[in-house]
């Protein structure tokens, strides 16, 4: 242990971290197929804006595609574009940006958590981050969510060592071009997850001041200038045609209806976490529980000698850091359940707050040596999630994938069957 403990003390803890999730990520990448209509439609537009040149109107297939916001292509089109494989269109050279970005919110984590708890539970979090199955899986999928992580765990990890006191100007301006680019990446899912998050300490703790570094103008206004002109050069592009289409078509139905038929009952997002969350599973009960009564000090009785005083501090410090964690991913959290448009991975960002409160939980366990709260639960939860992995490359349950893909591609049925 002693060793391990000065490793990740060290810069190699994130190159550690950043060669565990691309090892996981490198097999899937070259030798998984195209896994859903998706990705392949990202791709292609990716493609047919390296050929044409054109990096401002998103086109597939020689048509607008007024959904998404274009930073997903700008990093798909210089991945192929290093890589030289424009003309073989070569799937896995699209999925560079994915696994680019599930490498640095693994990264992002240990740097965020880092400020909220110790290296040791900061660097087991990442690790368990950088192993679930929802992060390894979209890290092997041509579209957002694993560059969008990444960009918002840096922003949120950048907010962490603010709330930590730190308060340097260039936090401000390191979470204000994280979130450009994550509203350019996915609209608004980083601004949504950002302020509530720091809006309900706020409303939760009454305290303001560490916020501060936001309203440096340098970060302000590089949101501006990034942001911005895109937006602009969009509109003017497609004649006003891109805001309208993407918040008429795509965001809005999301919202009031099942888009696409991707429904789900309130609470499917939380039924989903143990299988999706695993290996962290094992952790994941521990984690929440000791957010729940930690992220309030206790108060002592009678009068605080120096040592008392010392001790409350600690408690205090700590408090915060699951107070802050417990922000980042219960408000965020609510809003994905409600909405009746349901995909697994919408609740993705809020994972590395799981992902740290579970190596807390982790450190605990170790410098203490004891597991009371709900360790047969979890023990158990683990081994059922387990054993329905276990059971994944089964047939009968290939065949049900199978028959439910076939389903999904319509006319092209037969063929997927």
């Amino acid at each position: 242990m002693a060793s391990f403990d000065r490793m990740i003390e060290t810069r190699w803890a994130y190159a550690v971290l950043a060669g565990l999730v691309f090892l996981l990520a490198l097999p899937g990448l070259f030798s998984l197929p195209t896994l859903d209509r998706d990705e392949g439609r990202f791709a292609e537009a990716s493609s047919e804006m390296l050929e044409s040149g054109d990096f401002v109107v998103i086109q597939y297939h020689n048509d607008l595609r007024n959904k998404k916001p274009v930073a997903i292509h700008w990093f798909q089109s210089i991945a192929v574009a290093l890589t030289g494989g424009a003309a073989e269109r070569n799937i896995a050279d699209y999925r560079i940006p994915s696994m680019l970005g599930a490498m640095l919110a693994a990264m992002g984590t240990l740097w965020g958590g880092s400020a909220l708890f110790n290296r040791r539970a900061a660097f087991v979090g990442a690790l368990i981050l950088g192993t679930t199955l929802l992060l390894t899986t979209e890290a092997n999928i041509a579209k957002t969510d694993a560059a969008q992580c990444g960009i918002l765990v840096l922003g949120m990890a950048a907010l962490a060592h603010m709330r930590n006191g730190n308060t340097s100007k260039w936090l401000g301006v390191l979470f204000w071009v994280c979130l450009s680019f994550g509203v350019l990446l996915k609209g608004p899912i980083a601004p949504l997850v950002c302020f509530a998050t720091i809006g309900a300490l706020m409303l939760w703790e009454r305290k303001y001041a560490w916020a501060k570094p936001l309203l440096y103008w340098v970060g302000l206004s590089l949101f501006c200038i990034i942001t911005i002109p895109w937006y602009v050069a969009v509109q003017v592009a497609t004649q006003g045609e891109f805001l309208s289409e993407a918040v008429r078509v795509d965001l809005a139905p999301k919202l009031v209806e099942a888009a696409e038929g991707h429904s789900g009952p309130i609470g499917m997002h939380t039924a989903a976490l143990p299988l999706l969350f695993w290996p962290g599973t094992l952790l994941l009960i521990p984690g929440i529980w000791l957010a729940i009564t930690r992220a309030f000090p206790r108060k002592q009785a009678g009068a605080a000698d120096a040592r008392t005083a010392t001790t409350q501090a600690w408690e205090e410090r700590e408090a915060a850091a699951w107070r802050f964690l417990i922000c980042w991913f219960l408000p965020s959290w609510i809003v994905f359940e409600l909405a009746p448009t349901k995909l697994v991975h919408y609740t993705l960002p809020m994972y590395p707050a799981l992902a740290l409160m579970a190596g807390a939980a982790a450190d605990h366990w170790f410098s203490t040596n004891t597991w009371k709260q709900g360790r047969w639960f979890s023990v158990a939860l683990f081994a059922v999630v387990t054993l329905l992995l276990a059971l994944l490359p089964t047939p009968w349950v290939l065949d049900q994938i199978r028959a439910n893909a076939a389903s999904d591609f319509g006319p092209l049925a037969d063929r997927v069957a």
